[in-house]
């Protein structure tokens, strides 16, 4: 691993970009990725232990995606949903069969907080109650009823008016689980809190969650948009343990980089949904039905999924270091929990040609790569990281 990278001047953006992005935290500009690795503007090659905030998980640019789009787009670009697609029937099998959790029928949408708000939605309309219950240090999007349920007073209070009634539980703890009751349409969480600081909902609690839900006839929301597609070392973690939701939510790494969401369910939620209930435009369009298609395929074709369990074993075998105190999370989601600041720690790895992430926790550095990441890259991590650790 090269000492030093080149220096990066990002320069002056354009006028006509509004500026709502912080680049302060990633100073440079990103021109071009193949597989683990991105290169910016001034010719340095990074290697991403980031993966795009968790949607690359096939790496950057993946061959079959990329000719599954050219070949999709070159037949129908796009047409409205009101005609009917073999692509988007086909994909949707395909998507159900990878999960084989139980869920027999999935909704298409454009992103992670379309596909919360939407899954809330069906459950406010399935139940007739108003009332959402959502967990401390959750992150769910920021369309209104997924801003709700995600944990940020300051979100709440611009749009005070708008937000309903949240109620907000401790994770993994049983008092949470009194608070579920007739009132109650939905209870929505991730299974790890990807940006609540690598957060595991504990096997027991998902059980005891799942039965007080059912007691009370709410409906359980798993929020899978970061834990699903392979990324925990199974394809989602809805259905493992014994413990179905009612609901899952996908997006990020769903057609390895192509935007898109989806609504998984069962057979008794959809039953309950009649046309027109939910709606999307660009939901199940044809570019992005080739892309998740191409996505299933290669995470079967490579054995990704048992891959990323293997990349976690291994990171935790190899980070035996004092300065890393805790290793939280599963498969290809990691948080190494550091004895100091985890930014100062992620810029210097910058400079040696590493990209990580930082997370809610600042002592946090966040790991999301793509699944293609191999045991010599975590070893190029363990050195870059050592040096910086020992020259701090």
């Amino acid at each position: 691993m090269a000492a030093e990278l080149k220096n990066t001047d990002c320069g002056t953006r354009g006028g006509a970009l509004l500026d709502v992005y912080s680049h302060i935290q990633y100073p440079f500009e990103l021109v071009r990725g193949e597989g683990v690795h991105v290169w910016d503007a001034a010719g340095n090659k990074y290697l991403d232990f980031y993966g795009g905030h968790c949607v690359c998980c096939l790496g950057h640019s993946p061959r079959e995606v990329a000719d599954a789009i050219a070949a999709q787009a070159k037949e129908l670009l796009f047409y409205s949903n009101l005609a009917p697609m073999p692509v988007r029937e086909k994909a949707a099998d395909k998507l159900i069969q990878f999960a084989a959790n139980g869920f027999t029928k999935v909704f298409f949408c454009n992103s992670g907080g379309e596909a919360n708000e939407n899954a809330l939605k069906i459950a406010i309309k399935a139940t007739g109650r108003q009332k959402i219950a959502a967990f401390k240090g959750a992150f769910h999007g920021r369309t209104l009823l997924a801003l709700g349920a995600t944990d940020n007073a300051k979100w709440h209070g611009q749009y005070a008016g708008w937000v309903g009634e949240v109620e907000r539980f401790e994770p993994n703890t049983a008092e949470s689980l009194a608070q579920i009751d007739g009132q109650t349409a939905a209870v929505i969480l991730e299974p790890i809190q990807s940006i609540g600081g690598c957060t595991v909902f504990e096997p027991d609690y998902l059980r005891a969650l799942k039965e007080a839900c059912d007691k009370h006839g709410a409906l359980l929301i798993y929020d899978e948009v970061q834990t699903g597609m392979g990324r925990t070392g199974s394809p989602f973690v809805s259905g493992h343990w014994a413990v179905l939701p009612h609901m899952a939510t996908l997006a990020k790494g769903l057609a390895g980089g192509f935007p898109i969401g989806a609504v998984m369910m069962t057979r008794e939620v959809a039953d309950s949904i009649s046309p027109g209930d939910i709606a999307a435009t660009f939901g199940g369009g044809p570019l992005a039905m080739a892309a998740m298609g191409a996505t299933v395929c290669c995470l079967k074709k490579y054995n990704l999924v048992g891959h990323a369990a293997e990349i976690e074993h291994y990171v935790r075998r190899k980070f035996t270091v004092s300065q890393v105190t805790e290793i939280r999370g599963k498969g290809c989601l990691l948080g190494l929990v550091l004895d100091r600041e985890a930014k100062p720690v992620q810029q210097a790895l910058f400079k040696k040609g590493i990209i990580t992430g930082l997370n809610s926790n600042p002592h946090l550095l966040h790991l999301l790569p793509p699944l293609t990441i191999q045991f010599e890259h975590v070893d190029l991590l363990h050195q870059a990281l050592i040096e910086v650790l020992k020259a701090a």
